[in-house]
């Protein structure tokens, strides 16, 4: 998070959430995995 946010900006932890809810439903629920405690895997797909 702290990448995406210049220090000044304060955001809301939902905000990377929906970006990869976004994504999901571009690329395919099965292309990016959860990892909790974690993050999120980009699966590659053939």
């Amino acid at each position: 998070m702290e990448q995406l946010y210049n220090l000044n900006d304060s955001p809301s932890e939902n905000v990377i959430e929906a970006y990869i809810r976004r994504l999901r439903k571009l690329v395919g629920s099965e292309a990016i995995l959860t990892r909790w405690g974690q993050g999120y895997l980009f699966n590659e797909i053939v």
